[in-house]
């Protein structure tokens, strides 16, 4: 029993010395935030100092500033745009022909304009390029630009339309496919 009993002090006595050690830390632990908490008080009150003396001295002028003038280069790039439209229409017609770049958009008699930019090129005057090349089986024809056709296999020189007479490709054509391999609506019965 004396035995258990001495082993028994000797836990209390390690759990005893073990919570003390825990106290410590949290001790200093908390003496830590409460230094960092005076820290943040002081930072707060020197920026509410600093914040009157500068809405005080906003009235009075810039206390810290760059100089009146400085002497910049010119910069590069775009010019800014003028606010007057007279005015700068003025410059345009004193300083000669206009420079290259994109065109004003101008206003046409109906009250809209076309937006400055690209212009639409007109469809070329002899219309839709010819076939080039046929397929015998189904007939349909292609011009030989963009992509290949799925029945183009092997040597595209066996599907070339012969000048001058396609009427041995035109026969060899069924009846309801047209000239780019589109099947035609079916004739009306009369």
């Amino acid at each position: 029993m004396i035995s258990n009993l001495a082993s028994a002090r000797a836990l209390l006595q390690a759990d005893l010395d073990h919570a003390r050690s825990v106290l410590n830390l949290w001790a200093h632990q908390v003496a830590e935030l409460e230094k960092a908490l005076q820290q943040l008080d002081a930072v707060s009150v020197s920026r509410d100092g600093l914040r009157a003396q500068y809405q005080a001295a906003k009235g009075t002028g810039p206390i810290l500033g760059a100089p009146a003038t400085i002497d910049k280069p010119a910069r590069r790039g775009r010019k800014p745009k003028q606010a007057g439209s007279a005015s700068a229409a003025s410059k345009a017609s004193v300083q000669g022909p206009a420079k290259r770049g994109r065109k004003p958009a101008v206003a046409s008699g109906t009250g809209t304009a076309r937006p400055a930019g690209k212009v639409k090129r007109a469809a070329s005057a002899n219309g839709a390029a010819s076939p080039k090349y046929q397929d015998p089986k189904s007939g349909k024809t292609w011009t030989g630009k963009g992509r290949h056709p799925l029945w183009l296999k092997g040597d595209p020189g066996q599907y070339l339309i012969r000048a001058g007479g396609d009427a041995a490709s035109a026969a060899a054509r069924p009846a309801n496919v047209q000239a780019h391999g589109r099947e035609a609506a079916p004739a009306p019965a009369a």
